[in-house]
């Protein structure tokens, strides 16, 4: 087929196509933007959303080390007073 239409039938189909779509052809004006922008993206299920990030968290746990407590109760209990003391500063 694409032997038969040959390179001007294609550029010819697309400038009538183009025209269309400028002369405000909704159908064509879709066919020109999907081709050249691209389709835009399938809204997200907002029922789905949470699941999706259940999912994500579950595969990330895989590759994230468990952590240990970085500071002891001490530690924090000092970096409380101190960060308190700081504001009384001000």
């Amino acid at each position: 087929m694409l032997e038969a239409v040959g390179d001007q039938g294609i550029t010819d189909i697309i400038k009538t196509l183009m025209k269309a779509a400028r002369n405000g052809d909704v159908a064509a004006a879709r066919l020109v933007l999907s081709y050249t922008l691209g389709r835009p993206p399938s809204a997200s299920d907002p029922d789905a959303v949470e699941l999706h990030e259940e999912e994500l968290e579950r595969q990330l746990a895989i590759y994230r080390p468990a952590q240990s407590n970085l500071f002891s109760d001490e530690d924090l209990e000092r970096l409380q007073r101190y960060a308190q003391a700081t504001d009384r500063v001000d």
